[in-house]
């Protein structure tokens, strides 16, 4: 909120602030939607994952990266160049496999203290834990605001996206503006972007046609 404060007082914004980004920086963006600050007059959320409803647990596991993520967060600061070195976690998790404890024995380890995360992997499926981290109906219903979600057909996050719009569809108002574009693309490819070749291939974001439409759906 304060960030979106700072920009709209800047001298080189007229005031108004529109959010980008992806993954978490895409999920991010629905709870301070429906938070409604004022200067705020559209989110587009990029491969948002919805927390608790498909990132985290794949049929009751724990994915390898959610371990990875976890180590990153944990804490005060971002540990970033922890997360660039996959083969120190490859071989975590291979020592962690032989060893026959359950996964979140691990996720302990890897963030000893973090109550947060405790409470979370205490639950076998996701549940209301994860409620803090989205908008509820009620939140979903305050986002009045153009919201254009972004997914693609092999991004791991598909699911959450599809949700969020779904949930903003179904609570929000008739008139509000709202779009979701899944095209052939990545995680990592709808940000960059880049396209999966072959069949169905799709049009490139980057393109000035496509960028065009959009724009005038949104009337930017």
């Amino acid at each position: 909120m304060n960030a979106i404060a700072w920009a709209a007082a800047q001298p080189w914004s007229d005031g108004r602030v529109v959010l980008q980004g992806g993954s978490y920086a895409g999920l991010l963006q629905w709870p301070v939607a429906a938070a409604r600050p004022p200067a705020l007059i559209g989110i587009t959320p990029l491969v948002a994952p919805m927390p608790g409803h498909d990132s985290d647990y794949w049929g009751g596991v724990f994915p390898y990266y959610t371990v990875q993520w976890a180590r990153l967060v944990s804490g005060r600061s971002a540990k970033w160049r922890i997360l660039g070195y996959p083969q120190v976690f490859r071989d975590e998790l291979a020592r962690h496999a032989r060893s026959g404890a359950p996964a979140s024995a691990m996720m302990h380890a890897t963030c000893p203290g973090d109550t947060t995360l405790a409470r979370i992997l205490a639950q076998v499926r996701p549940g209301p834990e994860w409620d803090f981290a989205r908008p509820d109906a009620a939140g979903f219903a305050r986002i009045d605001v153009p919201a254009l979600s972004i997914t693609g057909t092999a991004d791991s996050a598909l699911r959450g996206a599809i949700r969020y719009f779904e949930q903003h569809d179904r609570h929000a108002a008739t008139d509000s503006l709202r779009r979701l574009v899944i095209g052939p693309w990545t995680h990592a490819g709808a940000r960059l972007p880049e396209r999966l070749e072959g069949d169905g291939e799709g049009p490139d974001p980057r393109s000035e046609e496509h960028t065009s439409e959009l724009q005038s759906q949104f009337r930017i």
